[in-house]
């Protein structure tokens, strides 16, 4: 994680709706946060299959009063903003962008499940479980390294630990979905309407930006080993 970039790239299939709808919400949500300290984050959006230029989806810019809608970008991995976290829509696209990039593997979630991962660690730290071995008579078990004190360390760090504890999250608790990882898209004939592809990026981006805050933020936690 000594290259990770300090950024936040939301992508879907076209960069036309539920990629940009995320980037800004996450942008409206944490950018108070952010400001009250000396840590950045760029937050971005592309598409894996985007045609450069496409106009954004007016139902989603109307939803969220986005004045300035813009158009697509294609994902090419080799702007700065991708070297990052990477969060995208479904399943598929993150199956593409691994498949097509590799090197990024270990920083591509979906965005539910990364908020579902995210959720995990946050009870671990508050709880120090994260930190303690399951089962101590063998040794020292899967146990995460301390939390950082500055942020920007500790942003490498949680980057490092979704990526760690992605394999103990199978669902999300959702109550919007049946408990998949997907938000599908509303474009397509066979996917979900509007306004349920846009409630789910709407709960996932606000719970995402909240943990990031309480765990890049906190002065200090209980229980919690420090660096």
């Amino acid at each position: 994680m000594s290259n990770l970039a300090n950024s936040v790239m939301f992508v879907c299939t076209a960069n036309i709706c539920r990629s940009p709808v995320a980037d800004e919400i996450f942008s409206r949500e944490i950018g108070p946060w952010l400001a009250s300290t000396d840590f950045s984050l760029a937050v971005s959006s592309r598409g894996t299959h985007a045609m450069a230029g496409d106009d954004r989806c007016k139902v989603a810019s109307e939803r969220f009063e986005i004045t300035q809608p813009g158009v697509s970008s294609l994902f090419q991995g080799v702007e700065p903003e991708a070297q990052g976290l990477i969060l995208t829509m479904e399943q598929q696209q993150m199956s593409f962008l691994v498949q097509s990039f590799p090197k990024f593997r270990s920083r591509i979630f979906t965005l539910p499940q990364a908020v579902e991962i995210a959720e995990k660690i946050y009870d671990g730290i508050l709880d120090g479980s994260l930190f303690t071995s399951p089962d101590p008579q063998m040794g020292i078990g899967f146990v995460a390294p301390p939390l950082p004190e500055g942020i920007s360390q500790r942003w490498s760090w949680l980057v490092s630990e979704l990526d760690a504890n992605r394999g103990l999250i199978t669902t999300t608790n959702s109550i919007l979905t049946s408990g998949d990882f997907d938000i599908a898209d509303a474009h397509q004939p066979d996917g979900p309407t509007h306004e349920l592809a846009l409630d789910l990026i709407d709960e996932n981006v606000k719970a995402l930006s909240t943990l990031i805050q309480s765990i890049l933020g906190a002065n200090e936690f209980s229980k919690v080993p420090s660096a």
